[in-house]
């Protein structure tokens, strides 16, 4: 098998692994999602120092715009992607720099690798959390900003780096930021909520 064929297999395993953990809490469970407010340690080096790099940051706080509490990706969240994105890049079209072997991508392969790193950093830029009494709002990508009612929360699990999930009565689940400016005021919000309200 080659390289090319080896790449395709990770991503496609990835992608059935993501979809897959959204419906079972055992799977999150077995890579790496805990409950709220355990501290699990990140699993790899390569996640630690991830980790370590993502919480530069977290410990300024949110702004106040209008009515919103808004949290924002912490300065080290904001440097992680453009790193990510150049040790990719780098790794694709100048391997030997990194004392790895060339990989002969295709053109269009390339492309679409190209295109979905500029979405992540644009995404990044664009991130934010806001709360606003009773509703939680995301915006995270270039789609329209995504509402949630925190009186529906149910449940929260948290991942060893980087992530809330979030689930609520309705059966809907996101997943939220947890390296973000104000983290400290985002995690007592979340624990109020789960303190309040019902469970089940």
């Amino acid at each position: 098998m080659d390289d090319l064929t080896m790449i395709l297999v990770y991503i496609a395993l990835a992608v059935v692994v993501m979809v897959a953990a959204r419906r079972s809490r055992a799977l999150r469970r077995m890579i790496g999602w805990h409950d709220f407010g355990s501290r699990p340690r990140a699993g790899t080096g390569e996640a630690a120092i991830a980790a370590g790099l993502a919480t530069l940051g977290t410990g300024r706080q949110a702004v106040t715009e209008g009515d919103w509490r808004v949290f924002r990706p912490s300065i080290g969240a904001r440097l992680l992607m453009p790193l990510v994105t150049v040790l990719l890049l780098l790794t694709m079209f100048d391997p030997e720099s990194l004392g790895r072997e060339r990989i002969d991508l295709p053109p269009l392969m390339a492309e679409a690798m190209i295109l979905l790193l500029a979405y992540a950093n644009v995404a990044m830029l664009r991130y934010r959390v806001q709360v606003s009494g009773d509703v939680l709002a995301l915006r995270s990508t270039l789609l329209p900003t995504r509402h949630y009612d925190l009186r529906d929360l149910r449940t929260v699990e948290e991942d060893a780096v980087h992530s809330f999930r979030l689930g609520f009565a309705d059966g809907r689940s996101v997943e939220i930021l947890k390296t973000v400016a104000g983290a400290a005021e985002l995690r007592q919000i979340l624990r109020v909520r789960l303190e309040q309200n019902p469970r089940g």
